[in-house]
C-alpha cells in the first residue's frame, strides 16, 4: 500500500481474507482494506470489489445472529470465528433457537446463494419451518385460521412481500410429502391433508 501499488495490495489482502477462518473481525478488516485499495487502484477492479462486497455481506449475516443462540451453543463471542454459510443456516433453523420466527428463516433462505447444494438446504429450511408448529393439533373443521399462524405460512407471506415471486424460494408441495425430516408428521394423514390445503390456500392468496 505504501508503495502505491494499490491493485497488488488489494489482491494480497483479499487473498489473506479468503484464508482467514479464526477471527471474523480480522477477516472483515482485511476485506475492508482490500476494498479501499481496489477503489484506489490504477486499474478497474470492479469484479474484485463485487466479490469483496459479497464476502462482507456474508459477514454481516453472521453479525445479525442472535448472541443468545451463539452462547447457548458454545460459541466464543469475544473472539468469534468465521462461520460458513451452512453453519449460519443451521443456527437460524436450529430447534434450540426457540425464539426464531419467519424472519430468521428468511435470513437462512438468503444465505442459499452462498452454499453449494442450495436445493438441499432450501428444503431443509422449509422443513424446519414446518416443524416449528404442532400441525397435528390443528382443528380440521376450521384449519385455515391456524395455518395462517404457522411459521411456515408466515415465511411464505414474507417471501411474497419481499420478492413477489414465491418460486424463487418456496419448494413444490411434493418436496414435503417425501422429506425424511418430516417422517413423524407424514405418518399422520391429517398432516398430509393440511400441507396440501396450505398450498391450495397459498395459490389462492398469492396470485
Amino acid at each position: 500500500i505504501f508503495n502505491g501499488e494499490m491493485g497488488k495490495a488489494a489482491a494480497v489482502l483479499a487473498d489473506l481474507a479468503s484464508n482467514e477462518v479464526e477471527l471474523a473481525a480480522r477477516k472483515k478488516s482485511m476485506l475492508s482494506l482490500s476494498k479501499l485499495a481496489a477503489y484506489a487502484a490504477e486499474v478497474d477492479l470492479s469484479v474484485q470489489i463485487e466479490n469483496i462486497n459479497r464476502e462482507l455481506h456474508l459477514l454481516e449475516h453472521q453479525n445479525q445472529i442472535d448472541p443468545e443462540i451463539l452462547l447457548a451453543l458454545g460459541f466464543e463471542m469475544d473472539n468469534m470465528r468465521v462461520l460458513q454459510a451452512e453453519e449460519m443456516i443451521e443456527l437460524y433453523i436450529s430447534e434450540d433457537y426457540t425464539k426464531s420466527t419467519e424472519i430468521e428463516f428468511r435470513k437462512a433462505l438468503e444465505l442459499l446463494s452462498y452454499v453449494e447444494d442450495s436445493l438441499e438446504y432450501r428444503n431443509k429450511i422449509w422443513c424446519a419451518a414446518i416443524k416449528k408448529d404442532n400441525w397435528l393439533s390443528v382443528n380440521l373443521d376450521n384449519p385455515l385460521d391456524k395455518i395462517s399462524e404457522t411459521t411456515f405460512y408466515k415465511l411464505v407471506d414474507l417471501c411474497f412481500i419481499l420478492d413477489n415471486d414465491l418460486e424463487m424460494y418456496v419448494p413444490p408441495v411434493d418436496t414435503f410429502l417425501t422429506a425424511s425430516e418430516l417422517e413423524d408428521f407424514l405418518s399422520e394423514k391429517s398432516f398430509v391433508y393440511l400441507i396440501k390445503l396450505t398450498y391450495e390456500h397459498i395459490r389462492e392468496t398469492f396470485k
